[in-house]
């Protein structure tokens, strides 16, 4: 998979999940999408792209893309929520 690839997989899934998911961390959220970066295996072999996700210049999260086309490239992502609770 090439890194335009990974960052358009990554955004699918964003946007899949805005859609579909009424709880969504990222609805309402306009996602922008960082430069992937390479991952490579421990035997040195090229096995994902980190795709960091923002969104009003804050860190939303990541998604991690398989290197390797497949049906479910999505390996794993983190997103980011904080939650303010003022106290009286």
């Amino acid at each position: 998979m090439s890194p335009k690839e990974a960052v358009a997989a990554a955004l699918f899934h964003v946007v899949l999940d805005q859609k579909e998911n009424n709880e969504s961390s990222w609805k309402r959220l306009n996602i922008h999408a960082g430069s992937p970066i390479l991952v490579y295996d421990t035997s040195g072999e090229k096995h994902s792209y980190i795709v960091n996700l923002e969104a009003n210049n804050e860190e939303k999260g990541f998604v991690e893309v398989s290197y390797y086309k497949d049906d479910n490239p999505i390996l794993s992502l983190d997103i980011i929520v904080i939650e303010w609770k003022m106290m009286t």
